[in-house]
């Protein structure tokens, strides 16, 4: 019996202890709020069976709410994102290797660009050269710069006369 005493002149005690009165009133209050919620829900639980049973009315039969098995679903959403999942992987790993070529592929014709490049520098210097070599033998005759000089075209003559700029003597021959 003492063992009870005990436990309840603390209770007495910690009642009467500043503080403790407002506790106990919100937990009154908290409480409370709990009781009208679980009134309210029961309400609306009523409220749902009478229109469950107003639409079984109407369908004329039995209207039952499927039991849907949400682990399945959650299994099944599972593999379907995993699948899809592999099939990006997959996508990105073809992706990689097309833009990989493609970048070998621009790296050749990068090289090809630049040896043209490097050709059509060469010819542009040949051509430069030609015209200065043209435009500084204005003065001769026939093919100067080539095989050089003018040559007859008579009969049966050659001719092997050089002219300005030209890098030899050259003949021609008529009819014979």
């Amino acid at each position: 019996m003492k063992k009870l005493l005990i436990p309840l002149l603390a209770l007495f005690a910690a009642c009467q202890l500043p503080g403790v009165e407002k506790v106990s009133e919100g937990m009154d209050d908290q409480i409370e709020s709990i009781e009208e919620q679980i009134e309210t829900v029961t309400e609306n639980a009523d409220e749902m069976k009478d229109r469950l049973e107003a639409i079984e009315d109407q369908i004329g039969g039995d209207f039952e709410i499927p039991d849907f098995d949400t682990d399945e679903l959650m299994e099944n959403i599972s593999e379907e994102i995993e699948e899809l999942t592999e099939s990006n992987d997959s996508i990105i790993t073809e992706m990689t290797a097309l833009v990989q070529e493609q970048t070998l592929l621009i790296e050749e014709q990068a090289h090809v660009i630049e040896s043209l490049q490097g050709r059509i520098s060469g010819l542009q210097a040949q051509i430069d050269n030609l015209s200065i070599r043209i435009s500084g033998g204005g003065g001769a005759t026939g093919n100067a710069g080539r095989s050089g000089g003018s040559g007859n075209s008579g009969r049966g003559g050659t001719g092997g006369g050089a002219g300005r700029g030209s890098s030899g003597g050259g003949s021609s021959s008529g009819r014979r």
